[in-house]
Order: structure tokens, then sequence, then C-alpha cells
């Protein structure tokens, strides 16, 4: 009997498939509707980003009160004061409250967004968790601090009418256009967070820019001043500025004291809807690669960026 042909070596082994790896690149509709199946992990997350924010501070929660309280006394003591800015017939320190709120509805909002790849790296390296939530999550440290300072409104507005009798909070439907403001603000502050949370985990120093872009913007927000004391060449900014309309609307929702221009409001929404819409596209097509090379942030930083005015152990 003839012995079998001998089969080459090469043949005898299988050819495997070949393996290609492609990167996790939802859609926007995926990536909403993962996040809205996962929806109840936002406020586990963002409570977390605020105890984190504090954990290494002597007086720990403390800070929550006691950071906004000073600096609103400083400014309150700096303008009202000092420089005598005007504030629409209302106590300066009322005023200033209610157009800080504003504001902040806007910029904590935007400050932890950019900053949240960097404190859930880990978290948002796992593919099965959906990374829109991450950004998302901002809301719940940037809404403490706006109640921090709602809170520290309506304490001041109830000092004011012990002594001198007049309730300068309004209550009736005007509270919707302070509603209005405040979800045109956030709304703004999550479509840039979108595209800051991101651009941040591929380099940190924009949150470090972000950080000075922040502080000149406000002054070019009507927040310590009312949007009448610019000089009339300057009024543009009050209608070119997408937070100068949601500023307005609480101020004028609240106290009476805003002065909401249509033209402002358009450019708002418009800027808005424009943030929200491209800001989804660009977290669905980059997140996915951006976020393995965030690099997690360190507890000594918190002090650098956050601004922590507490020493730490």
């Amino acid at each position: 009997m003839s012995a079998p042909p001998e089969v080459p070596a090469t043949a005898a082994v299988a050819t495997a498939p070949e393996v290609v790896v492609q990167p996790y690149r939802p859609g926007v509709a995926e990536l909403l509707r993962e996040s809205w199946r996962q929806r109840a992990l936002i406020p586990r997350i963002g409570i977390r980003a605020t105890v984190k924010g504090y954990s290494s501070t002597r007086l720990g929660r403390t800070w929550l009160v006691l950071r906004p309280t000073l600096s609103i006394f400083a400014m309150s003591l700096l303008f009202g004061a000092v420089l005598d800015a005007p504030s629409n017939g209302v106590p300066y320190a009322i005023f200033l409250l209610a157009g800080m709120l504003g504001w902040m509805s806007f910029e904590r909002f935007v400050f932890w967004a950019t900053r949240s790849f960097n404190v859930y790296r880990r978290l948002a390296a796992n593919l099965r968790f959906p990374l829109l939530l991450v950004p998302t999550a901002s809301a719940i440290p940037a809404g403490i601090e706006l109640c921090v300072i709602a809170g520290l409104l309506f304490l001041t507005a109830l000092i004011f009418w012990i002594t001198d009798g007049t309730l300068y909070l309004q209550f009736g439907p005007d509270l919707l256009l302070a509603a209005a403001g405040l979800a045109l603000g956030v709304g703004l502050a999550w479509g840039l967070g979108l595209w800051l949370s991101v651009l941040n985990a591929m380099a940190r120093d924009v949150r470090l820019t972000l950080r000075y872009v922040l502080m000149v913007w406000m002054y070019v927000t009507p927040v310590i001043y009312p949007i009448s004391a610019l000089p009339a060449g300057w009024r543009f900014l009050g209608t070119i500025n997408p937070v100068a309309a949601p500023v307005e609307l609480i101020k004028e929702g609240l106290i009476g004291a805003g002065a909401v221009d249509l033209d402002a409001l358009l450019v708002s929404v418009g800027v808005t809807l424009i943030a929200c819409v491209s800001g989804l596209w660009f977290f669905a097509r980059v997140a996915p690669i951006a976020v393995g090379a965030a690099p997690e942030d360190d507890e000594d930083d918190d002090e650098e960026e956050e601004e922590q005015p507490a020493r730490r152990r």
C-alpha cells in the first residue's frame, strides 16, 4: 500500500480570520438612547464629583457655602459700596446675587463639564458606559452651587424685607422668565461643555485657558452692572453676548431689574441650538477616541484649577 502524499506544513495550519478593531463611534441617536437608558446614574456621578472636589480640605463641604458667600460679600463691597455701581432701584447686594445666579447657571456647568473626563477617566474608559453622561452629570455639582446662591439671595431679600419693609423678590408669573433664563443658560453651557470636555481630554491647556476666558466673559456680561450702564457704543455687547439674555431674564423674573431685548434673546437661542447640535455631532465622533488619552485629575490639582481657598492637609 502506497504512503499518503505529504502535506506541506503551511497548509496544515488553518488560516486565522483577520480581525479588524475599529473605534466605537455611535451615532447621535444611539448616543442619546444609551444615555437615556442609563440616566439614573447622573445624580451618583455628579455627587461624587462634588465630594471629590472638597475631600482634601479641612472644612470639607462647608466651602460649598463659605466660598460663594465670601466672594459675593467682596464683590458687593467693592462694586456696591466703593464704586457705587447702579442697580436699577434695588439694593446692590440683591441685584448682584440675581445677576450671579444667572451667570453661574452657565459658568459653573461649563467649568465642571470641561474637566469631567479628567475626573472620570477610569469610569469613561469602560466601553459599556454611555460617555454622554459624564459631561451631563456636571449639572449636579453646578446645581448644588446654584442652590447656595439662590439661598443667599432669598436670605438677603428676607433681611431687607425685615429692615426696610420692602420685599424685592417677585412671586408670580414673572418667575417663568427666570425659569426660561435658567434653562437657556444651562442649555448653552451643556452645548459648549460637549465641545470643551472632549478638547480638554486631549489637551489640559483648555481648562487653564478657559479659567481666564470666563473671567473676562463675566465682566462683559451685565452681571455686576445693568446693561443700561454700558456706553451707547458698547451696547452691542448685550446683543451679541449669548449669556446676556439668560442673565437679564433671571434678573427680570426675580427682582424686576432686567432688560430683556428681543434681538439678544434670539441670538442666545440661536447660539444655544448651534452649540448643542454641533456639540452632539462632535462628541459622538471624537469622544470615544479622546477619552483614552485623558489623564486623571490628581487631588493636588484641585487647588490650582478649582481655585480652592483652603489649604491641603
